[in-house]
């Protein structure tokens, strides 16, 4: 299971978009954040077995990170086995019940999460499929 680039190209149609630190081949992306068109910022990446076999997607809400709650919330309604528009609206919908439930503060803006990553991140839109 991989982030295929058709689902991604479709999704940007639709206002989302992504990045990522870890392009493959031009087609395949392990790991990305994805931008909402609300602004909120989801990670996503897969989800493996204790023996490395993948078996669903991991989507998490990024938030400003505090002692009392990490960096990110997910997991339950977050996980999927397919990444679709009504799945990543259902994730981002749980991952902010959750976020305010536990008083968790929210990025001003999404630029926020992408410039200040540990590592440089690249605007899939920008990458010649």
């Amino acid at each position: 299971m991989k982030i295929n680039r058709q689902i991604i190209e479709e999704l940007k149609k639709l206002g989302y978009k992504f990045y990522s630190s870890h392009l493959n081949d031009g087609e395949i992306i392990d790991w990305a954040f994805c931008v909402t068109p609300s602004d909120n910022v989801l990670s996503v990446c897969e989800g493996r077995t204790l023996s490395g076999n993948i078996y669903r997607y991991e989507l998490a809400l990024e938030y400003i990170p505090s002692t009392g709650n990490g960096h990110c919330c997910g997991g339950g309604d977050a996980n999927c086995s397919e990444i679709t528009l009504e799945t990543l609206a259902k994730a981002e919908a749980f991952c902010l019940r959750l976020a305010f439930k536990s008083c968790a503060k929210l990025y001003k803006s999404s630029q926020d999460v992408i410039k200040g990553y540990r590592h440089e991140l690249v605007n899939i839109e920008l990458v010649e499929i």
